[in-house]
């Protein structure tokens, strides 16, 4: 039950005497930007520009917009419903690699078609 998992996680917090956040580095496996928004005029004609420039991803999913998987990293890439815009969330192993790449991915977004 989500009582017992509750009572656990408080447990741990008071014996381990760390915030939440300090016992959860530990498990930190990737860096995330927070969701990015990019206005675009043809949200088809950039999700096709990704797709070709990351075409030698480990996986690329379409399932909520485009989810691009390397060794070291991940994106996705969705369409708003409500305004032109498309939404970026990307998470890589370093901060330096996850700054870099986002880098690159906003530059294909927002250049001019």
């Amino acid at each position: 039950s989500g009582m017992i998992a509750a009572l656990m996680v408080l447990e741990l917090l008071s014996q381990s005497g760390k915030t939440l956040s300090q016992l959860l580095q530990e498990f930190q496996k990737y860096y995330a930007i927070e969701e990015t928004n990019s206005h675009v005029e043809d949200k088809n004609a950039i999700m096709q520009r990704l797709k070709k420039y990351f075409h030698d991803a480990k996986t690329i999913d379409d399932f909520d917009g485009l989810t691009f998987t390397y060794d070291d990293f991940w994106f996705n890439v969705r369409a708003s419903n409500t305004e032109p815009a498309l939404r970026l969330n990307c998470e890589a192993t370093t901060p330096t690699l996850r700054d870099q790449k986002t880098e690159e991915i906003l530059s294909l977004i927002r250049a001019p078609l």
